[in-house]
């Protein structure tokens, strides 16, 4: 525990230091693979991020530990953010931690863009979303604000407007799976009296052969399913299996609560936004032996704090017949 202290003692103040070495207290390294220094020096590094800002350990909230890493930082110290919850109790919601992480996102994405000359162009497009009749979630605007940036910046140019179709197909040459989400965009420019610019979606034919590829893909999961005795796994595969056959976005299906599932004499009933989502027999049965009854999410990750995130759904498919998950499979 030398190296723990040593880091502790390079900590502002006595809270933070002594998180710290609760912290490591409380882990079994005997168990833990990996480097022991390299972990130290991340928890630390964590710590006095909050050491810096805030001014006592009541002031940590799930807001503030996004705001300051984001949700992929919280990914990396899970172990260290399970422990802060616990020890601290704090109060966590994942569904609102996801759309407070997208709204954080994209509103850096304005910010950072402050100096471009298309900055009011995308601002303006982000207000339009925003005030869209039809309502757009903060994850999807999140997507079509960063779509729209990523465009712009590549093609170099100082207006939206000066934006061509050699532009677009450039920028979507290695994005395919990015075309809703500038089109989006481009029928934005169009109607704010910008160039008319074009999108090439895939053919019907193409469809049909992600289709079959859908169905294919599905048997596999069944298959491993009835087949599995992981429950981590399980679960893993249970919410891939749910997303690829019912096309239900997979950070949804991962974010259920206890209260989203409705048991019916002979399925499983699942409510997802406004979504009802009726399983299948199979997936049913699979659903009652696979969710965790434990915690208040049936995809509970570690300690029953957060839910799986995405990358870790995926982590679990190592070593099955799986392949080929892209992000395309999980954001339709």
């Amino acid at each position: 525990m030398r190296a723990v202290h040593a880091a502790a003692e390079d900590l502002r103040q006595s809270w933070a230091k002594e998180l710290l070495i609760a912290f490591h207290e409380s882990l079994d390294y005997g168990r833990m693979p990996g480097d022991m220094t390299r972990r130290v020096a991340a928890s630390a590094t964590f710590l006095a991020s909050l050491d810096s800002v805030l001014s006592r350990p009541t002031e940590i909230d799930q807001t503030t530990l996004i705001d300051l890493h984001g949700r992929e930082g919280l990914r990396r110290q899970e172990r260290l953010v399970t422990f802060l919850v616990k020890r601290l109790g704090l109060s966590w919601d994942a569904r609102a931690g996801a759309v407070h992480s997208a709204r954080r996102v994209t509103l850096a994405a304005l910010n950072e863009s402050i100096d471009a000359g298309w900055h009011e162009d995308l601002v303006a497009f982000s207000a339009t979303l925003r005030q869209s009749a039809r309502p757009l979630s903060d994850r999807t605007v999140k997507s079509y604000v960063s779509a729209a940036r990523g465009l712009l910046e590549a093609a170099g140019i100082e207006h939206a407007s000066d934006l061509t179709q050699r532009h677009v197909k450039s920028w979507l040459r290695h994005r395919p799976g990015r075309t809703n989400d500038v089109y989006c965009f481009l029928s934005w420019l169009k109607e704010a009296g910008g160039p008319e610019l074009e999108v090439r979606f895939r053919a019907g034919k193409t469809v049909r052969v992600r289709e079959c590829a859908t169905l294919r893909k599905a048997k596999t999961f069944i298959d491993q399913l009835t087949a599995c005795d992981d429950p981590r796994k399980g679960r893993a595969l249970l919410a891939w299996a749910i997303t690829t056959i019912h096309g239900v976005r997979l950070e949804k299906v991962l974010a259920m609560r206890r209260n989203d599932v409705v048991p019916k004499v002979d399925r499983v009933e699942l409510r997802i936004d406004d979504t009802i989502v009726d399983l299948c027999p199979i997936l049913s049965n699979a659903f009652l032996r696979f969710a965790d009854r434990s915690a208040d999410m049936p995809f509970a990750g570690r300690a029953g704090i957060a839910p799986y995130s995405v990358d870790s759904a995926r982590y679990f498919l190592r070593g099955t017949r799986i392949k080929n998950i892209k992000k395309a499979s999980y954001r339709a």
